[in-house]
């Protein structure tokens, strides 16, 4: 029988630490703990154990940091971490943890920047809810506990933007209406974009049919319900059980429209996506091809591209997001193509002639792109990252052949730890 996981009584918080946790010592190793903040005491129950760490969640707060505000609901741990301090202190410590980073790489951090969201709730465009049961024993939208496998239901989110919010109410009633067993909802997911329109895709565990579903209208544009199998934790389509209206909705950027899926890549905040795409155009040169790598639907590529009329080649491996990306290059009648692969596989594309963009996963750009980019040594380089870490590695190896022009931070993600950066690199 497993060993009950140890609880640890009056742990003082030393600092906030890169991923967002707060960090004590005890049991003989670090302990990373959510629900702390610097200076207080706390009593902790352990989630995770091994010989090296301990990770946990503060259950009572013995003394509590004067920077600790009320959270804006209860399920504030599984969605957004950091709802206990203000936007203030986020922003101290974004910079603080990013600055930290970069200097550890040797990066000049002197002028580093900070775009701010214009809105710290209601953000989110695309919410992915699992299930779980309410009080009343009914179907209820949840979100893993965090640090854990448990599902805590919930009532809704305050990141979702207010489409998201009733497009999801509308859908959980009819699971209720419907007696759908929670041991087959898998998941719901609902995308939203500015014009008020939105699509939601449920994942079923069982291969089910209903004798009624959500009507489409002028706000849901689409709704479709897939089986995806029990043997695979993830949102995966195995199946198509239901199909009404359309599988993609149009998102402005900048002055572009752009299609784009329910599956497939998107940034989920688009006033600060749009600075961070205004911020790459004022840097790269106009008269040059532009490579837009792990491009997407083509969300920084294209509008680019259509701004300054630029020949455009996007790389992305997702199929859902190259679809769309090639009828919106269509749409606009771009002088673009899409390869359909990843990043590693098309290295043959980055050249010397081409301004180079890439926004690569957390995992950052792969050697291979690193070793093609040395050989043939792009003028100008956009990297925008959603992991500092992994960014400030990168641009250390890349600074064999390149100089910072530019480095900012653009919060994409308010109250929560995850912050996006932006790099422009030149040619030495």
């Amino acid at each position: 029988m497993r060993k009950p996981l140890p609880q640890i009584e009056q742990l003082t918080i030393e600092k906030i630490v890169h991923g967002g946790q707060a960090l004590g010592h005890a049991l003989n190793r670090p302990i990373f703990v959510w629900n702390a903040l610097p200076g207080e005491i706390v009593d902790v129950q352990v989630t995770r154990k091994n010989s090296k760490i301990c990770e946990g969640v503060a259950t009572h707060i013995v003394k509590p940091s004067p920077l600790r505000i009320e959270p804006q609901e209860e399920h504030w741990l599984s969605c957004s971490p950091w709802q206990i301090i203000s936007r203030e202190t986020e922003k101290e410590w974004k910079m603080s943890l990013a600055r930290e980073a970069y200097i550890h790489a040797g990066i000049d951090v002197s002028q580093m920047g900070f775009v701010e969201s214009p809105s710290e709730f209601g953000y989110r465009n695309k919410i992915e809810w699992s299930f779980a049961a309410n009080e009343d024993g009914l179907p209820s939208l949840a979100f893993f506990s965090r640090g854990t496998h448990v599902r805590q239901a919930l009532d809704m989110c305050v990141l979702a933007s207010p489409m998201v919010t009733k497009i999801s109410q509308r859908i959980l009633e009819w699971i209720r209406e419907q007696t759908i067993p929670l041991r087959s909802l898998k998941s719901l997911i609902v995308r939203s974009a500015d014009n008020g329109t939105a699509i939601a895709g449920l994942f079923l565990k069982d291969q089910l049919t209903f004798p009624t579903y959500p009507q489409c209208n002028k706000e849901l544009l689409g709704f479709h319900v897939y089986y995806s199998s029990h043997k695979s934790p993830a949102s995966v389509v195995h199946g198509v059980l239901h199909s009404d209206g359309v599988e993609t909705l149009s998102q402005r950027v900048l002055d572009t429209e752009l299609i784009h899926g329910l599956n497939g890549f998107f940034q989920v905040n688009i006033p600060v996506f749009e600075q961070a795409v205004k911020k790459i155009d004022e840097y790269i040169p106009q008269d040059r091809p532009l490579l837009d790598f792990y491009g997407g639907v083509g969300s920084i590529g294209i509008p680019l591209a259509r701004m300054h009329q630029q020949q455009l080649t996007i790389v992305e491996s997702n199929a859902e997001s190259t679809t769309c990306a090639q009828k919106n290059i269509e749409r606009y009648q771009l002088r673009a193509q899409v390869c359909s692969a990843e990043a590693e596989k098309a290295v043959e594309y980055i050249s010397s002639d081409a301004t180079l963009i890439v926004d690569p996963p957390r995992a950052g750009l792969h050697q291979d792109v690193i070793d093609r980019i040395g050989v043939v040594q792009p003028e100008v380089i956009a990297y925008i990252s959603c992991n500092v870490s992994t960014h400030a590695r990168d641009i250390q190896l890349l600074s064999k052949w390149y100089k910072v022009t530019f480095l900012s931070l653009f919060n994409f993600f308010p109250r929560t730890p995850h912050v996006e950066a932006l790099c422009i690199l030149k040619k030495k």
